[in-house]
C-alpha cells in the first residue's frame, strides 16, 4: 500500500511487474522448449530501462518554478489592481492570494496587456504556472471598475467539459465573496437546476445557482461550455439573458486553447463571432483571454500563436498579445556541505526533519533543478545523488523522502512518476543453427533449439548475417517453427512475413479445436533440417531457395520448407491445430499487471465494505471498443479470480489445517536425517514418507456441486460486489444480480463446464479435479472391459478413460444440462447447448443439436475418444475384429456415464448432470507431455491427448491457510510469503507449472470492480458510475477520451493509459487526473501498443514528455463548416422572432413527429415552417444580411448572397427532415409489426429516443449545425433482446446520444456491419443486419439510400449516382458494371448477448477511395518529382464489402444481411443459406410471414433480397494528393504515405489515426497512369490537418521527417511498429515496401530544394506551394494585406478575363480597402488582339481596381513577375516559373506547370494611371457599345423577348436588318456557359431571335475544368459535360450543340454571330455572356432528372432574373 512508512514502494512494484510480465508471456506462449523459455524469462525480466526490458526506466518530474515579478499584490493595489480585489484575494481562505504574494511575471504581464493596453492575451505556459489567475484577476478587476446597473453578462468563461466548469466553483466563490456582491457568477451547464429549490448544494452569496435566477438577473460572469452557448443563442427561455446583457459583454475566456486543433479552431472562431453578435458587441469591444499548454518548437511559433489568437478574437494581430511563462531555478536554502546521503537513515524521519536533512544538500538541490527543467530517469536520479546510476533503490528512497519533506505547507520534492510498459509484438529468430549470436541457454547441447539467435524486436538480419523470421508455435504441442513468405519467380526467395492486424484480446481465447485455421497463401513454415523430403538450401545473403546444391561459395543453411501447415508433423494434432505467434499487447499486460499496480500504488479509502478496499485508478484508451473490451476483460478476470480462489480454498478448507505446513516441515527434516543412515532407518523412512503423504493429501472429501453453489452464494464479495456488476443486466427476463445462488452457479459453470486444452481454468492450473463420485465408485467396483484388461489397463486406467470421455464428448461439446439462456454467459465461444444420443440413433430421431456417441468405426476424422480407445487396445480402426473390441469399450463407457454422471433430458438426448458432480483437492497430478498442463487422472499412465505419451506424476503443495469465505490481510500476507519462499512452489514455478495466477488465487485477493466509461453508455448511467467510483465502489474506471479533462477526484494517484496518447498535451491531461490534491507522489503508467508513436515513446520517454505542441491555426476556407454556422445563426434568428420553442425538448417536437403510424407527422411542424420561411421573403430581409455579414467576413462564403445561403440551408434541412422522418417512420412500422414483445419494446424505445434527442445535438450530428469536432453522420447499433432499463435523462453533451451504441458512419460500417460483434457494458452483441429505413414493401430502385458506385478504369474518377453512367463523365471512357451500395441508417442485432470479449468477429478493412479533383495541381521545383494538390472539399468514399468481399445479401423485408462472395461476374451468385430461409430480424407491417414462420424475403419472395450490396459512406473533407514520379511503385507509395502521416501527426500534435491514407491510380500530366498518395482528414467536413501539407515549408519538413521515420531502426522490410505500421495498413490487395518508401521519400526530399535558376528573388526565394489567389485571400482574411499590384503578360488575344480567378476576389479586396493596381504593358495596347472585347472586360475590371500603363511587363531573372504585395510584414514579390501561368486566365498563378515563387520585393515598377474610359475611346472600327441594364430583369421565360427589345431600342438598324432580310444562321460560342440558368437564358435569346425562323443554330461549348459536386440550384454547375450538352439540346431541339475537346479550342470571349440571308454577319460580343444575370432567391434544379425534364422545368419554373450592373455588348456588322 502506498505511503506505508513514507514509502511509495515504486521500485519494488515495478520489479515485481516486470517479472510478472515476463512470466506471463512465457506461461501463455507455451513454447515447448525449456531453453528458449529460460532465455525469455531472463531477457524479458531485465531491469527496467535496460535493453529488452518490458519497462522503460521510470522518469520523474516535479513542479517547475516560474519567474516571479518584483512587485507584490499589495504593491499593485490601487494602481494596476483595484484595492478591493486585492483585499478580497487576501481574505479568500483556502484560495487566498496574500497581499504579500509576488505574482508570476507572466501573470502581471497578462494583467497589464489586458487591463492597460486593451489587448487580447494568450498565455502559454506549463502545469502549475497559475494560468487561471492570468485571466480571472483582470476579469474581476474590470468588473469592479465598470459596474453595470441591472446586471448582465460581462464575462464568459468557456471550458470544454462540465468537470472543468465545476473545478472553478470554489475559487470563484472564495474570491467573489469578498467583493460584497458586486461581482456574481453562475456555472451554466446541463446540470444547472431550473429553480433554486432544485439546487441541492449550499451556494456562496456570489453564486447564482439556478437557471430561473440567471434569466431574471444575469450574473456578471457566466462559466459555461460550447453546448450551452449554442443553446443560449437558440433557446427562447434564454432570450432574457441576451436582452439583459445587450452591449455588456467585455470578456471571453478560453481555457486549454491548444486543444482547438484543425476544424475545432475554426468552429470556435465562428462561434465567438455569433456570440458577440448575439450580445450586441463588436470584436473590438471584447477582450479574449486564452490559456494554453507550452507551445513551441517551430519557426515563428509566437507569430503563429498571435495569428491564432487574433483570428479567434476577430481582431488585428497588433491587438493580440502572446505571453510565455518563464521557468527559473527554485528558491532553496543556502547549499550545505556535499556529504554522502544515507538513504537508509532517512527512513522514519518526520517531514520537518527530512526538510532539514535534504533541502540544503547540494545534490538534492541539483536534483530539484533537473526535475524542474524536465523529466529524468531513475538512473539519472541515482547518478545525481550517489554518482552511480545502478543505485536505483537508494535513489527511490531519496525521492520518497524528498516528497515527504515539508515546510510551511510546501513539499520539497513532490513528484510524478511516468512508467512505460512495452508490448511484445512477436519473437524472431535467424535460420542459422550455428549462429554465434545465440544465447548460452540456446547453445547448450541439450537445448533442442534448431535455429539461431533470437530477437525480441523485428529485424531483417541477425548479427551473424542470416535472415530473421518470426517464431510461431504449435497450439497443440508448443513446438516452435519460423514463418516466412516465398517470393516466387525463376529465383524464389524467402522474405519476412508482412504481419496482419492482430487482436490484442485474442490471446485470452482457447485455440480452436475443430480444425486448423486457414493460413494465407504464400506463407511457408520453417523447421530445422531432419532429413525430410521437404528440405532446401537457403542462401544467407539473399534468401534465395535452392532445392539441390546452392551456388558454390555462397553461405547457405539447410532447413525444412513446409508449404502446408497441416503437414508440419510436430505432433499427432498438427493436422487439426494451428500455429500462433507470440503477440502480447496492452490488454494482456494490463490484465496481468493492473491488480498489482492498484494494490501497491493506489491507497485504500478509510472506509469498510468496499471492493479492493476502495482503491481506485482511472484508465484511458483512444478506442471506444478497446475501452469496452478492456473493462469486460478486467471484470471477468476479477470474477474468475474470485471463483477460482473460492474453489481452491473450498477443496482445502476441510478442517483446521493451520499446523499442517509446520508438521510437514518437521517431518521433512526428520526424513533428511534418516536418509543419511538409510540402512539403519529403513522402517522409519517408510513411516515418515507415509505420514508425509497423508498430511499432503489431507482430508480429500469431494465437495458436492450443490454444496459449492450454496457456499459460494454466501460469499460476501460475490453477493455485494459481483452482484452490483450483474444487477443492471436483464437477460431474457432473468434477474441475476439479485440472486446470489444463480450468480454463483453461473460463475461455477463458467469455470468448470468444459476442460480447456491449454487456457487457464481450475483444472489446468492444478487447483482441483472435477469428480463424478458415483461414476468413480462404479468404475472402481466393476470389471475393466475385456479388451482393455487384455491390453493391461487396470481400474485406474479405466477410470481415467471414463473421465476423459466425460471431458471430450460431453464437457467440450457443451452437452451439459444448463438452461439455454445461460449458455452465452458460460460458453460464448463454443456454440449452442448440445446433447449426446446413443450410437446408432436414426437421423430422423436425432434432434438438431445432438451429437452421436462414438461408434466402433471412426469417420474420416477420428474423434479423440476413438484415438484413445484404439490406442489403448492397440487396434486398427479398419480391422473388423478391432472395431468389435473398441465397440465393447465404447458401449461400456456409455453405460457407465449415462448411469452415473449424465441424464436423459428428453427424446433420448443425454447431457452431463452437474448435480452429480463434485470437486476434489488435487495433491498429486499428472503432467501432460502435449499440453504441459496437469490432469487429475491418467489413462494407463499416459496422456489423454496422445495415449502413446507417458505422463509424469507431480505433487501440488497445500495452502498454508484455506478459507472458502476469504482471508484477512494478515493471512493473505502469510500466504504470499509462502508462495515466494516455499521450495515446492519454487520448483513448480521453475517448470512453468506455478504462475502469476497461482500466486493471486492463493492469497484470495479482494474483488476488483472495473467499469466501462464511454459514449456508448447513456449519460445518466455514466453519472452513476462516476459517483460509484468517487465513493470507492468501482475500483477501475476504464475511460474513453470523454474523461480526459474530466472529474477531479481526491486521492486518485494512479492513471493508466492503454496506449500512448496522440500528443503530449493529451497525455498530460490524462495523467493529470491523479495527484491533484497535494499528494507527495502520483503515478502515470502507460502500456504501449505495437505502433510507431508508442515505440518511440517507450524508447525515449523523456523526449516524448518534452515534445513541443504545434501552434494551432484557424482555417476558414471550408464552405461546409461555415455553412453549418450560417444555419445555426439563421435558426437562432428564426426562433427568436417566434418567441418560443423549447429547443432542448426534442428534435421530434421540432420535426413534428408523432408516436404512431396513424399520426407520424403532426401538422405545422416548426421545421416545415422554417424551411418555407427560408425560401420566402424572410430569408431575403435586411435583418438577415446584417446577421450574416460579420459572421462571413474572411471566410470561404464571404460575398455569398443571403438568398443563396438561405436556400442552401433550406435544402440541407429538407434533406435532413426527409431522411429523419423516413427513419422514424420505419421504426414505427417495425414497432407495430413486431410480434415479439422484446423486439416491439426495442423499436419503441429506439423511436422514442430518436424523437427525444436534443434538437441541437441531433442537428449537429446530422451535419446541419456545428459539431465542434464531434462526429457527424452518426448511426446506431441497436440490440433487440436483453436490453437494460436505462435512465433517459442526462446532461447536454455534444456527441452523446441519449442511449445506445453509436459511431460515425465511416467507422460504423466496419465496427457495426452485419457479422461484426460489439461490446457494450460488459456484454457482446452480434450485428445481424441493417436497420431498415424503408417500408417492408419498398422497391429498392426507388430508395434514396440505395445507389450505384462507378469507377473509371482509365482516369480513376469515381462517383455515386442513382443510376451509374455508361461512360466516364470526365474522360468519356466506357465504364464496367457498377457496385450496388447502401448508406445504412443503423444496424440491428437480435441474438442474445454473450460475454466472450476475447475474439470478436470483425471485418476486413477496405482502403478508402479519395479525390482532390476540386483543387488545382501544384508543381514541385523538379517537374520529374511529381506534383501535389490539397482540396478542402475533397471526396472520400469508404466501403465495407463484408467478410467474403462480395458485399451483402440484404433482405428488404426485415433488414437481415449476410455476406456474399465476390462471384465470377457471369452467373448469379446463389444466396447464402442463412438468408435464403431466415427468421425475420425486424419485420414491417407489410411483411406477410410464411406459414412456417419465416420471413418471405429470399424464401417465398427471392426478389426481396438485394444481392451484392456494399455498405458505403461518402463525405467531403480535406484531401491531400501527392502524385508521384512515373517510376514509383504502389507498395513504396503506401509506405511513404504512412511516413507522411506519422510526420504530419507528430508535427500537429494529433493522433495519426485522425488522418486516413490511401494510394491510388491517377492520370499524369501527359495522360499516362501514375501512382498517387492520398491523405485525408477523417473528420467529416475536414479538420484542416492534411491541407497544411500544401504549404511548401510544411511539406518539405514533413517529407524529411517521413524519410527519417521510414529509416527503421529494426531494418524491417514491410513496415513494423518501430516505424509506420498501423492497423489500417493491412489492406486486402496491397503490401507495403518500407525500404522502397524510404528511397522514394529521400529522392523526393532532395528534389524539393529550389535550383539556382529559380532563386530569382535571392536566397530567400521560396516555393509558394499554393495558387496565388488563395495565398492573397489568406492574407486578406488575416488583415495582413495593404496593397497589391498585378502585371499582365502575353498577347491580349490570350487574355481570358472570365476564367481569371483573381477577378473573384477583387470585390473583396475593394471592400477590405486594399488598393489594387493592374499594370498593362504599353506594347499590349497596340496589338491587334487588344480589341473591343478585351477593352470591355478591362472596363468592367476597373470597377474594382485601378488601371495603369507600364512600359513593359517586368521580368525577374528571366521569369515573369506576377505581383508585388505590400503587407504588414513588409513587401514581397510573386514570380511564375512558367510563362503559360502568367497570362490572365484559369491557369494564372496556380503553379501547376511550374512552381510559383515568392520572396523579397525587387522594388516598385513605374506605372502611369490609365482611365477605363480612355480605353474605350481607342479605335473601335464600326463597332459600337450598347448597355444591357435592369430593363432585362424579370421572368426567365420572357428574357429572350426583353433582350431583343432592348437591342432594338439601342441598335435599331441592326435589328431591323435581321427582321427585313431574315436570319440564315445563328452561332454562339462560350467557354463558360456551365449552369442550367445560363442555358435557359441562351435558349430564350436564340428561340426569340428576330427573323430567325428556319435558321440553322450552332452552339459551341467547352468542357468544364473539373467535375462539379452534386448541386441543387439553377446556378450550380452540371456534374457532367455530357448532361449539360443533352439539356441544351432539349432546350434547342433543332440546334447543333458541340463540345470541344479542350477549353482553349474556343475563343475566350462570348460571341453571338448572326448571319443574315444576304451574307452579312451581325456580331454581338457579350462581355460576361449570360453570367451577368442572377436568379432571384435560389430556385431548385433536379440534376438527377432526365434531360428533357430538366429542360421543361427551366421553361416552367417561375425563375426571375436580374443584374446589378449594366452589361456592355459590342455590336458590329461584318461583311
Amino acid at each position: 500500500m502506498t505511503d506505508r512508512h513514507g514509502s511509495s514502494e515504486l521500485v519494488e512494484t515495478i520489479d515485481k511487474l516486470v517479472c510478472r510480465s515476463a512470466a506471463a508471456v512465457v506461461a501463455h506462449a507455451r513454447v515447448a522448449n525449456t531453453a528458449l523459455n529460460a532465455v525469455l524469462l531472463r531477457r524479458l525480466a531485465a531491469q527496467p530501462g535496460t535493453a529488452e526490458s518490458m519497462l522503460a526506466d521510470p522518469v520523474f518530474e516535479t513542479a517547475r518554478v516560474w519567474a516571479t515579478a518584483d512587485q507584490s499584490l499589495g504593491d499593485l493595489s490601487g494602481t494596476l489592481l483595484h484595492p478591493d480585489l486585492v483585499t478580497a484575494l487576501d481574505c479568500a481562505g483556502e484560495h487566498a492570494m496574500p497581499r504579500t504574494l509576488k505574482p508570476y511575471a507572466h501573470q502581471i504581464e497578462a494583467w497589464r496587456a489586458s487591463l492597460e493596453h486593451d489587448q487580447s492575451v494568450l498565455v502559454t505556459s506549463g502545469t502549475g504556472s497559475g494560468k487561471t489567475e492570468c485571466f480571472l484577476i483582470p476579469v474581476l478587476d474590470d468588473l469592479l471598475r465598470h459596474p453595470r446597473r441591472g446586471g448582465g453578462v460581462q464575462a464568459i468563461l468557456l471550458y470544454p467539459l462540465n468537470a472543468l466548469i465545476e473545478s472553478q466553483r470554489e475559487r470563484l466563490s472564495a474570491w467573489a465573496e469578498g467583493l460584497g456582491g458586486r461581482v456574481r457568477f453562475a456555472l451554466y451547464n446541463g446540470e444547472t437546476p431550473e429553480t433554486r429549490r432544485q439546487n441541492g448544494r449550499a451556494l456562496s452569496p456570489a453564486e447564482v445557482g439556478d437557471r430561473r435566477s440567471i434569466r431574471v438577473c444575469p450574473p456578471e460572469i457566466l462559466v459555461t461550455n460550447v453546448a450551452m452557448l449554442e443553446y443560449l443563442l437558440l433557446r427562447a427561455q434564454d432570450r432574457a439573458i441576451l436582452e439583459a446583457s445587450a452591449g455588456a459583454l467585455r470578456w471571453i475566456v478560453l481555457d486549454e486553447a491548444h486543444s482547438y486543433v484543425g476544424s475545432q479552431a475554426a468552429e470556435m472562431a465562428l462561434l465567438l463571432r455569433r456570440v458577440r453578435a448575439a450580445f450586441g458587441v463588436t470584436s473590438q469591444q471584447v477582450t479574449l483571454m486564452a490559456t494554453s499548454a507550452t507551445i513551441g518548437g517551430e519557426v515563428d511559433a509566437q507569430g503563429k500563436l498571435r495569428a491564432f489568437l487574433a483570428a479567434l478574437a476577430g481582431q488585428p494581430e497588433d491587438a493580440a498579445r502572446v505571453i510565455e511563462g518563464r521557468a527559473v531555478e527554485p528558491d532553496m536554502p543556502q547549499p550545505g556541505a556535499d556529504t554522502p546521503i544515507n538513504a537508509t537513515a532517512l527512513a522514519g524521519l518526520g517531514a520537518d526533519a527530512l526538510w532539514d536533512r535534504l533541502a540544503p544538500h547540494p545534490r538534492v538541490q541539483t536534483l530539484r533543478r533537473e526535475m524542474s527543467a524536465g523529466a529524468i530517469g531513475l538512473g539519472d536520479v541515482a547518478r545525481i545523488i550517489f554518482g552511480d546510476p545502478a543505485l536505483r533503490n537508494a535513489a527511490q528512497s531519496v525521492l520518497d523522502a524528498g516528497a515527504m519533506a515539508e515546510r510551511d505547507g510546501h513539499r520539497l520534492l513532490p513528484w510524478r512518476a511516468h512508467l512505460f510498459h512495452r508490448a511484445q509484438g512477436g519473437l524472431w529468430a535467424c535460420i542459422n543453427p550455428d549462429c554465434a549470436a545465440r544465447d548460452p541457454e540456446l547453445s547448450a547441447e541439450d537445448s533442442g533449439w534448431g535455429y539461431g539467435g533470437i530477437s525480441l524486436l523485428p529485424r531483417s538480419r541477425c548479427a551473424c548475417g542470416a535472415p530473421v523470421f518470426e517464431v510461431v508455435s504449435c497450439t497443440e504441442c508448443g513446438t516452435p517453427h519460423l514463418v516466412a513468405t516465398v517470393r516466387g519467380g525463376p529465383q524464389p526467395r524467402l522474405e519476412a512475413l508482412v504481419r496482419e492486424e492482430s487482436d490484442d484480446f485474442a490471446v485470452d481465447a482457447e485455440p480452436n479445436e475443430e480444425g486448423a485455421a486457414p493460413e494465407d497463401v504464400g506463407q511457408v513454415w520453417l523447421a530445422p533440417a531432419n532429413g525430410a523430403a521437404d528440405e532446401a538450401w537457403v542462401v544467407v545473403e539473399t534468401g534465395r531457395i535452392f532445392d539441390n546444391v546452392p551456388p558454390l561459395g555462397a553461405e547457405s543453411v539447410r532447413i525444412r520448407l513446409i508449404h502446408d501447415v497441416t503437414m508440419r508433423g510436430c505432433c499427432g494434432g498438427a493436422g487439426d491445430s494451428r500455429v500462433a505467434p507470440l503477440w502480447f499487447g496492452p490488454a494482456f499486460f494490463m490484465g496481468n499487471g493492473l491488480p498489482l499496480l492498484l494494490e501497491d500504488l493506489a491507497p485504500p479509502l478509510d472506509q469498510p465494505g468496499l471492493p479492493a478496499g476502495g482503491r481506485r485508478a482511472i484508465s484511458f484508451s483512444d478506442s471506444r471498443q478497446g475501452v469496452a473490451r478492456l473493462a469486460a476483460k478486467l471484470q471477468q478476470e476479477a470474477e474468475r479470480t474470485l471463483t477460482r480462489a473460492f474453489l481452491w480454498h473450498a477443496v482445502q478448507d476441510q478442517g483446521d489445517t493451520r499446523e499442517i505446513p509446520q508438521k510437514i516441515a518437521e517431518l521433512k527434516r526428520d526424513l533428511e536425517r534418516y536418509r543419511k543412515f538409510a540402512d539403519d532407518f529403513e522402517d522409519k523412512i517408510e513411516e515418515v514418507e507415509a505420514e508425509l503423504t497423508r498430511l499432503r493429501s489431507g482430508p480429500t472429501r469431494p465437495v458436492p456441486w450443490t454444496e459449492l453453489v450454496r457456499r459460494f452464494s454466501g460469499q460476501d464479495e460475490l453477493k455485494n460486489f459481483a452482484g452490483d456488476v450483474w444487477r443492471p443486466r436483464r437477460l431474457v427476463g432473468v434477474e441475476i444480480g439479485d440472486n446470489p445462488a444463480l450468480l454463483a452457479e453461473i460463475f461455477l459453470y463458467r469455470e468448470l463446464f468444459r476442460r480447456p486444452r491449454i487456457q487457464n481454468n481450475p483444472e489446468t492450473l492444478g487447483l482441483l479435479r472435477l469428480s463424478f463420485p458415483a461414476l468413480e465408485q462404479r468404475a472402481a467396483a466393476m470389471a475393466v472391459p475385456r479388451p482393455l484388461g487384455e491390453a493391461g489397463v487396470d481400474h485406474s486406467g479405466w477410470m481415467g478413460l471414463a473421465l476423459a470421455a466425460v471431458d471430450f464428448v460431453f464437457r467440450n461439446n457443451l452437452a451439459v444440462d444448463v438452461p439455454d439462456w445461460m449458455v452465452p454467459l458460460i460458453s460464448p465461444r463454443f456454440g449452442n447447448l448440445n446433447g449426446v444420443v446413443p450410437h446408432g440413433t436414426l437421423a430422423e430421431d436425432r434432434p438438431k443439436n445432438a451429437k452421436q456417441w462414438p461408434g466402433p468405426k471412426p469417420g474420416p476424422l477420428p474423434t479423440r475418444l476413438h484415438r484413445l480407445v484404439y490406442g489403448l487396445i492397440g487396434g486398427d480402426s479398419e480391422c473388423r475384429i478391432d472395431q468389435d473390441r473398441a465397440g465393447e469399450v465404447l458401449s461400456a463407457l456409455w453405460s457407465l456415464i449415462t448411469s452415473t454422471a449424465a441424464r436423459d433430458v428428453g427424446k433420448g438426448v443425454w447431457r452431463l448432470d452437474f448435480s452429480r458432480a463434485a470437486v476434489v483437492q488435487l495433491d498429486r497430478a499428472f503432467l501432460c507431455p502435449i499440453t504441459r498442463r496437469p490432469f487429475g487422472y491418467a489413462i494407463a499412465g499416459n496422456s489423454p491427448y496422445d495415449v502413446s505419451r507417458a505422463m509424469e506424476e507431480i505433487a501440488f503443495p497445500r495452502l498454508p491457510h484455506a478459507n472458502a469465505g476469504g482471508l484477512d490481510s494478515n493471512r493473505r500476507q502469510e500466504v504470499a510469503h509462502w508462495c515466494e519462499s516455499s521450495p515446492d512452489v519454487a520448483e513448480l514455478r521453475r517448470r512453468g507449472l506455478w504462475t502469476n495466477p497461482h500466486d493471486r488465487i492463493a492469497v484470495y485477493p479482494p474483488f476488483l470492480r472495473a467499469q466501462e466509461h464511454s459514449a456508448q453508455i447513456p449519460r445518466a448511467v455514466l453519472k452513476t458510475y462516476e459517483e460509484s467510483f468517487r465513493e470507492g465502489r468501482i475500483n477501475l474506471l476504464n475511460c474513453s477520451t470523454t474523461m480526459e479533462m474530466g472529474v477531479d477526484i481526491p486521492q486518485v494517484r494512479l492513471v493508466v493509459n492503454a496506449n500512448v496518447p496522440p500528443s503530449v498535451s493529451n497525455y498530460r491531461q490524462r495523467v493529470g487526473r491523479a495527484g491533484r490534491r497535494g499528494e507527495p507522489w502520483a503515478f502515470g503508467v502507460t502500456f504501449c501498443r505495437d505502433l510507431p508513436i508508442d515505440w518511440q515513446t517507450f524508447t525515449d520517454p523523456a523526449t516524448f514528455l518534452a515534445r513541443p505542441i504545434a501552434a494551432p491555426k484557424v482555417w476558414l476556407d471550408s464552405r461546409r463548416q461555415v455553412e453549418r454556422h450560417v444555419n445555426a445563426a439563421l435558426l437562432a434568428s428564426w426562433l427568436a422572432e417566434r418567441g418560443g420553442l423549447d429547443v432542448k425538448a426534442s428534435v421530434g417536437g421540432f420535426l413534428g413527429a408523432g408516436d404512431t403510424m396513424a399520426q407520424e407527422v403532426l401538422p405545422d411542424a416548426p421545421a416545415d415552417l422554417f424551411i418555407d420561411d427560408l425560401r420566402g421573403s424572410w430569408g431575403a430581409s435586411d435583418q438577415r444580411i446584417t446577421l450574416l455579414q460579420g459572421l462571413l467576413a474572411g471566410t470561404a462564403l464571404e460575398g455569398e448572397t443571403v438568398a443563396v445561403l438561405c436556400a442552401v440551408a433550406a435544402v440541407a434541412l429538407e434533406r435532413l427532415v426527409t431522411r429523419w422522418r423516413t427513419e422514424h417512420r420505419a421504426l414505427l412500422d417495425r414497432q407495430e409489426a413486431a410480434d415479439d414483445k422484446d423486439v416491439r419494446d426495442a423499436f419503441a424505445l429506439r423511436a422514442k429516443r430518436l424523437r427525444g434527442e436534443f434538437l441541437l445535438s441531433e442537428l449537429a450530428r446530422r451535419g446541419f449545425t456545428p459539431a465542434y469536432g464531434f462526429p457527424t453522420d452518426v448511426v446506431s447499433f441497436d440490440h433487440l433482446k436483453g436490453r437494460r432499463d436505462d435512465a433517459e435523462a442526462g446532461a447536454i453533451i455534444f456527441g452523446d446520444r441519449r442511449g445506445g451504441a453509436s459511431r460515425s458512419l465511416d467507422i460504423a460500417i466496419r465496427e457495426y456491419a452485419p457479422g461484426a460483434e460489439v461490446v457494450v457494458d460488459g456484454l457482446v452483441h452480434l450485428s445481424e443486419g441493417i436497420r431498415p429505413a424503408w417500408g417492408a414493401d419498398a422497391d429498392a430502385s426507388k430508395l434514396e439510400d440505395f445507389r450505384e458506385f462507378w469507377m473509371c478504369p482509365t482516369c480513376a474518377a469515381f462517383g455515386l449516382d442513382s443510376l451509374a453512367p455508361h461512360s466516364c463523365p470526365h474522360c468519356g471512357a466506357p465504364l464496367g458494371g457498377p457496385r450496388k451500395v447502401l448508406r445504412p441508417v443503423g444496424f440491428l442485432g437480435r441474438r442474445q448477448p454473450h460475454t466472450g470479449y476475447e475474439c470478436l468477429a470483425h471485418l476486413p478493412y477496405d482502403a478508402p477511395l479519395l479525390s482532390a479533383a476540386g483543387a488545382p495541381w501544384i508543381a514541385l521545383p523538379d517537374p520529374t518529382a511529381g506534383r501535389l494538390r490539397a482540396d478542402a472539399e475533397g471526396q472520400v468514399v469508404v466501403m465495407a464489402s463484408g467478410a467474403a468481399g462480395g458485399g451483402y445479401a440484404v433482405c428488404l423485408e426485415c433488414g437481415k444481411a449476410e455476406p456474399m462472395p465476390t462471384g465470377d461476374g457471369r452467373t448469379e451468385t446463389p444466396l447464402p443459406e442463412a438468408i435464403r430461409r431466415h427468421r425475420p430480424l425486424a419485420r414491417g407491417r407489410g411483411t406477410e410471414m410464411t406459414r412456417d414462420g419465416f420471413c418471405p424475403g429470399g424464401y417465398t419472395k427471392p426478389h426481396r433480397v438485394q444481392r451484392h450490396v456494399h455498405l458505403v459512406h461518402a463525405c467531403r473533407t480535406d484531401v491531400f494528393e501527392l502524385q508521384l514520379p512515373d517510376h514509383a511503385k504502389p507498395e513504396a507509395a503506401l509506405a511513404l504515405a504512412a511516413g507522411l502521416r506519422e510526420a504530419l501527426a507528430e508535427r500537429l500534435g494529433v493522433e495519426a489515426r485522425e488522418i486516413g491514407l490511401a494510394t491510388g491510380s491517377s492520370a499524369g500530366p501527359a495522360g499516362g497512369r501514375r501512382v498517387s498518395i492520398f491523405l485525408h482528414d477523417r473528420a467529416a467536413g475536414g479538420a484542416g490537418l492534411v491541407g497544411r501539407l500544401a504549404d511548401g515549408e510544411m511539406f518539405a519538413a514533413a517529407l524529411k521527417r517521413a524519410a527519417a521515420v521510414l529509416d527503421c531502426p529494426q531494418g524491417c522490410v514491410a513496415g513494423c511498429p518501430a516505424c509506420v505500421l498501423r492497423p489500417d495498413l493491412n489492406l486486402r490487395d496491397l503490401g507495403l515496401d518500407r525500404s522502397g518508401g524510404l528511397a522514394l521519400g529521400t529522392w523526393l526530399s532532395e528534389r524539393l530544394a529550389l535550383p539556382e535558376r529559380l532563386r530569382v528573388l535571392g536566397p530567400d526565394t521560396r516555393l509558394m506551394g499554393r495558387p496565388v489567389v488563395d495565398w492573397i485571400e489568406d492574407r486578406r482574411r488575416a488583415g495582413q494585406l495593404q496593397a497589391l499590384e498585378i502585371f499582365l503578360y502575353a498577347a491580349p488575344e490570350d487574355w481570358d478575363f472570365d476564367g481569371w480567378p483573381l477577378l473573384r476576389i477583387l470585390p473583396r479586396l475593394a471592400d477590405a480597402k486594399v488598393p489594387v493596381r493592374l499594370g498593362i504593358p504599353r506594347a499590349a495596347m497596340t496589338m491587334a488582339g487588344f480589341d473591343l472585347a478585351v477593352r470591355l472586360s478591362l472596363h468592367r475590371i476597373a470597377g474594382t481596381c485601378d488601371l495603369a500603363m507600364i512600359e513593359r511587363a517586368p521580368i525577374i531573372g528571366g521569369l515573369p513577375l506576377l505581383a508585388l504585395i505590400d503587407g504588414k510584414a513588409g513587401s514581397a514579390a510573386i514570380v511564375a516559373s512558367e510563362v503559360s501561368e502568367a497570362a490572365p486566365g484559369g491557369d494564372w498563378g496556380i503553379g501547376a506547370a511550374g512552381p510559383v515563387l515568392t520572396g523579397p520585393s525587387p522594388g516598385p515598377v513605374e506605372a502611369k494611371p490609365l482611365s477605363a474610359m480612355t480605353l474605350m475611346e481607342i479605335g473601335t472600327g464600326n463597332a459600337r457599345v450598347i448597355w444591357l441594364d435592369s430593363s432585362l430583369d424579370g421572368a426567365l421565360v420572357e428574357f429572350g423577348n426583353r433582350f431583343w427589345r432592348c437591342l432594338a431600342q439601342q441598335a435599331p438598324l441592326e435589328i431591323a436588318a435581321m427582321q427585313a432580310v431574315g436570319v440564315a444562321k445563328i452561332q454562339y460560342s462560350d467557354r463558360y456557359i456551365l449552369t442550367p440558368l445560363a442555358l435557359g437564358l441562351l435558349a430564350e435569346v436564340i428561340t426569340n431571335a428576330q427573323g430567325a425562323a428556319g435558321a440553322t443554330v450552332t452552339v459551341a461549348l467547352a468542357p468544364a475544368d473539373r467535375g462539379e459536386p452534386a448541386g441543387w440550384a439553377v446556378f450550380h454547375g452540371f456534374p457532367a459535360d455530357a448532361l449539360r450538352r443533352k439539356v441544351l439540346e432539349a432546350l434547342l431541339p433543332d440546334a447543333r450543340v458541340t463540345l470541344s475537346a479542350r477549353k482553349m479550342d474556343l475563343h475566350h470571349y462570348r460571341a453571338l454571330e448572326i448571319t443574315l440571308r444576304d451574307g452579312r454577319c451581325l456580331r454581338l460580343l457579350i462581355d460576361q455572356g449570360f453570367g451577368a444575370w442572377r436568379a432571384g432567391g435560389a430556385p431548385r434544379h433536379d440534376f438527377q432528372a432526365r434531360p428533357e425534364d430538366q429542360a421543361r422545368s427551366l421553361r416552367q419554373v417561375g425563375i426571375r432574373v436580374s443584374t446589378e450592373v449594366a452589361t456592355p455588348v459590342s455590336v458590329e456588322f461584318q461583311s
